[in-house]
């Protein structure tokens, strides 16, 4: 009787990231469908935030920091064995989030300071949260993410006030300036997990990245998300340092890289999505002084580093902690390719055929979309249901 009410609990609730990477996904297939509709002329721009700024502010803080927030509000129970957030405090705390998407959505009725209020209580939570886990346990190595979590707060407030004044480059300054957050965000947790993916599922010899490494990998990172909003995004300053953190992303993979990785698409799909970072870079290095070439660099590190790694970990994460083995069904092994074909489209096509370039946009809309449908269609019985294992959580 017991082992029947088990099965049929609803558990949405009772980790960060089932509800964080579930809802965070379908927020995102519809954000890319109301894109798709203003992109190709089907409905009329009502909002008070211009496309451009809306697109990317969700695409930042709709999108990528519910998975960043559902990551880290999991991640850190199994660092400081402090329960996490749960049931009614995640209620809350994904209500505060929810909030911010309906504001922002339905911008065209709503006060600009109420778009400010919704999300900086949601970082602020979250925030508070991962602290208190990280000193009750007195685990200070992971206070790293801490200033990390403060500038997305910082960023949104900075957002909000360019809004209120509608200074568009102020607020693309900020957007740039977010992305390459997540970047960071994605290069720390790289160099502590990949390795140790890869030795877990393959064998072998776990590869180390010493501390001089690590520094010198993820130092530029934090210079260059603070030099857009200086207005220094296409200076040489910044050309420079993405010039440095392009060689050293670059060498960071081919050390990591395996042959075997091509066996296991939970792997190889985390490889491949990290790659774009460090083409990303040379190419952006490359072509700084070429215009309107920083947009098309910029959505290749976008969508093929930051969807094409958040991708691959929300599959990853779903499964390993729901109790569930790490093998995933051939659609999501094709959805990997739909997540590429979007960055392909969105930056490479448009450069070898710019005739195509609105048809290409909506390939890449569309294509990002789908990936993250049949994320939603295949990992949602997993999300909301209890652990395979009948443990808790």
């Amino acid at each position: 009787m017991e082992s029947s009410q088990s099965l049929k609990k609803f558990s949405l609730f009772e980790t960060p990231f089932r509800a964080f990477f579930l809802l965070g996904s379908v927020f995102l297939i519809a954000s890319l469908n109301k894109w798709f509709l203003y992109l190709t002329g089907s409905i009329t721009w009502s909002s008070k935030i211009p496309p451009f700024q809306w697109h990317s502010h969700e695409m930042v803080f709709g999108f990528s920091l519910a998975i960043i927030a559902g990551f880290l509000l999991t991640a850190v129970q199994n660092w400081t064995g402090v329960p996490c957030i749960k049931r009614k405090p995640l209620i809350l705390l994904v209500g505060l989030w929810g909030l911010g998407r309906l504001f922002f959505w339905f911008s065209s009725s709503i006060n600009f300071y109420a778009l400010l209020i919704p999300d900086s209580l949601f970082l602020i939570f979250t925030l508070g949260w991962y602290c208190y886990s990280i000193l009750k346990a007195k685990n200070y190595r992971n206070l790293i993410f801490v200033p990390i979590l403060a500038s997305f707060l910082v960023l949104h407030i900075y957002y909000c006030l360019a809004l209120l004044n509608m200074q568009v480059l102020a607020m693309s300054g900020a957007m740039y300036s977010g992305v390459l957050l997540t970047v960071l965000v994605i290069s720390v947790v790289a160099g502590r997990v990949f390795s140790f993916f890869t030795v877990a599922r393959l064998g072998g010899t776990k590869i180390l990245e010493p501390g001089w490494a690590f520094v010198a990998l993820n130092l530029p990172l934090v210079a260059l998300a603070l030099l857009p909003l200086l207005g220094l995004l296409n200076s040489l300053a910044f050309n420079l340092l993405v010039l440095l953190s392009g060689i050293g992303q670059t060498v960071r993979v081919i050390r990591w890289w395996r042959k075997d990785l091509l066996q296991e698409p939970l792997l190889w799909s985390l490889y491949f999505s990290y790659g774009f970072l460090a083409i990303g870079f040379m190419l952006w290095s490359l072509l700084y002084s070429v215009s309107g070439m920083s947009s098309q660099i910029f959505h290749l590190i976008a969508i093929g580093c930051v969807g094409g790694v958040i991708f691959s970990m929300i599959c990853r994460i779903s499964l390993g902690h729901s109790g569930n083995s790490l093998k995933v069904k051939k659609v999501i092994t094709l959805a990997f390719g739909f997540v590429f074909i979007s960055a392909f489209a969105r930056t490479i096509l448009p450069l070898l055929n710019p005739e195509l370039t609105q048809l290409t946009y909506w390939v890449s809309t569309l294509s990002l979309a789908i990936a993250f449908t049949f994320f939603v269609i295949v990992y949602f019985p997993i999300l909301i249901g209890p652990r395979a294992d009948n443990r808790p959580g």
